[in-house]
């Protein structure tokens, strides 16, 4: 059974973002995975083709996972909000709410050891707490209860590459950190 039909979302109309959306992107990837990626919403292209991470920031992350010796097929990728916001603008507080039981059920179960949160907007939402990550990038933490009070970790979103120079480099240090970590504990 795939994870659309095991969520029960295929019909979701809990708020605004149903009314324009082309497709529900719920996540892709290895559902046994000890990774959970979670972006902020789908963009357009991801719209368009109800695929996770398919456009720029994409095939970024896909750069920057190669590069910390982490394949795409081992992860499973995911975001806050399942539906594309307006204007390519941030997910709202009340659109993330009404995806989180989405999320905590694809969490709880795909059952990752760690999870990973790309974006300010991400990692705020898995804490709870606003998070700086000019100060918290490469750190782990712990995620709400709704998510399980799951390890997570910290990191920029790969579409800061598109606007801020050395960026990239971050990103792909944190990642290698994140290998590091998955090393010891799997």
């Amino acid at each position: 059974m795939d994870m659309k039909n095991q969520l029960g979302i295929d019909n979701c109309q809990r708020c605004d973002l149903s009314d324009n959306r082309q497709n529900i992107v719920i996540g892709e990837g290895n559902q046994n995975s000890d990774v959970m990626v979670i972006g902020e919403a789908p963009g357009k292209k991801e719209d368009e083709l109800g695929q996770p991470f398919v456009g720029k920031a994409g095939s970024i992350l896909d750069s920057i996972l190669e590069e910390a010796d982490l394949r795409r097929e081992e992860i499973y990728i995911t975001n806050v909000v399942k539906c594309k916001p307006p204007s390519n603008r941030d997910p709202t507080k009340d659109e993330m709410e009404s995806c989180e039981e989405y999320l905590s059920n694809q969490v709880n179960k795909i059952d990752p050891s760690i999870l990973v949160s790309l974006g300010k907007v991400s990692a705020s939402w898995m804490t709870g707490k606003e998070v700086v990550l000019k100060e918290k990038h490469g750190e782990i933490t712990q995620s709400r209860q709704e998510f399980n009070s799951k390890k997570l970790f910290i990191t920029y979103h790969p579409a800061a590459c598109l606007y801020s120079n050395g960026i990239k480099e971050k990103i792909v240090n944190d990642f290698k950190g994140l290998r590091t970590f998955l090393d010891m504990i799997l």
